[in-house]
């Protein structure tokens, strides 16, 4: 990743340039007798956006609350900067932590909310005035600093939580689902200033959700939490197009990938999927295995899918659409391949040609399009 080797433990080597803005090495939490993180190892350069993703329960605010020092490690560390921050007390790791709740003080206002750290730090009237100031014109939020939170909308009130961040000037911003309490049109408009924000001040951003389109339209780069450990990390489209498991395709994407069942029949030379029998014909990707039986599942994603003349028997997978969902510009057809439980979902454009529900198709997909998977569900190619 460019960012060096992790320091041993203590001080870092003479001469050695920490470059990352947050490290962490075997990074491990447990509650109890219940492994929540699992040794992770992960590098985040300065100005990054990171956004860790996963379902709930798989460790990803815990890492945030670790770095923040709000949990205490029981093993690896946590360097932020050229320090070694998991044996520093919170206040003295200069990040700021920015929640889903918002956590303002009810009885202050939009001002005193965001200056309220700095005025505890012993900061002059003034020095706070102009720290303010400058963080409600980067939030546009200069008209909304009389206010109380009461009067505030959901948005606004999350502008103000990240403005009372910003005045710190931390090292780290850390963000905890911070659009989950919003509707559908605000969560889209603060991920619009979230990112007007990264790129204005150029932070070094840690962000947490499991809504995988927030993971996508913000990271420049995920990581992709399962069960404590991690899963997979790299650009949003290096994820997207070439996930290293079945459990990342189908995680990113919505649809998510399809994810067919493969068998390979080595007495009669032949595919299956379900009850078809498949050639390559019907899947040019299958040409390109050199070893057919160590193949386990095919994916595709619901928009890779081309229709072919169905009274072709040779060209593409035999289906029948079971149901239609309109989105507007596009629909999704979720059609029933005989022998296959989950229906295949086919992204199409609605002012095209749209089946109708009980039709017959066949769908292909170029080899390009297609990600094979072995049988523990490990990518092939």
């Amino acid at each position: 990743m460019g960012v060096g080797t992790a320091p041993a433990a203590g001080c870092p080597a003479s001469g050695e340039r920490i470059v990352s803005a947050v490290r962490l090495v075997k990074v491990r939490k447990s509650f109890g007798s219940e492994p929540i993180v699992r040794g992770i190892d992960l590098d985040i350069p300065h100005g990054e956006f990171m956004v860790l993703v996963g379902a709930s329960g798989c460790g990803k605010s815990t890492l945030l609350r670790l770095i923040a020092g709000l949990e205490t490690l029981d093993s690896g560390e946590i360097w932020i900067g050229d320090e070694r921050a998991d044996r520093l007390p919170p206040a003295e790791r200069r990040v700021a932590m920015v929640f889903q709740n918002y956590s303002l003080y009810p009885h202050m206002t939009v001002a005193q909310n965001m200056g309220f750290a700095l005025k505890v730090a012993g900061e002059s009237k003034s020095a706070t005035r102009e720290a303010v100031g400058r963080a409600a014109d980067i939030l546009r939020i200069g008209h909304l600093l009389d206010r109380l939170p009461r009067a505030l909308s959901g948005g606004e009130r999350q502008r103000v939580a990240i403005g009372r961040a910003i005045v710190r000037k931390p090292r780290v911003f850390l963000f905890d689902e911070p659009l989950s309490n919003l509707d559908a049109a605000l969560r889209g408009e603060m991920r619009h200033e979230l990112l007007r924000l990264h790129e204005q001040i150029g932070a070094t951003i840690v962000y947490v959700t499991h809504d995988q389109t927030e993971a996508m339209t913000l990271g420049t780069r995920i990581a992709l939490l399962r069960g404590g450990a991690l899963e997979q990390q790299g650009t949003p489209l290096e994820l997207f197009n070439h996930p290293r498991n079945q459990y990342v395709g189908s995680f990113l994407g919505s649809p998510p990938m399809n994810q067919l069942r493969l068998s390979w029949r080595a007495a009669d030379r032949i595919w299956q999927i379900g009850a078809l029998t498949v050639s390559e014909g019907m899947l040019p990707a299958l040409s390109t295995l050199p070893a057919p039986e160590s193949v386990g599942a095919i994916g595709v994603r619901p928009e890779a899918w081309d229709l072919v003349d169905p009274q072709a028997a040779d060209a593409g997978l035999a289906c029948t659409v079971n149901w239609v969902e309109n989105l507007g510009d596009s629909v999704i057809l979720f059609c029933g391949i005989e022998g296959e439980a989950d229906p295949v979902a086919v992204r199409r454009p609605a002012s095209g040609f749209v089946p109708a529900r009980g039709e017959r198709l066949r769908i292909t997909a170029s080899a390009a399009n297609c990600h094979l998977f072995d049988r523990q569900g490990e990518r092939l190619c």
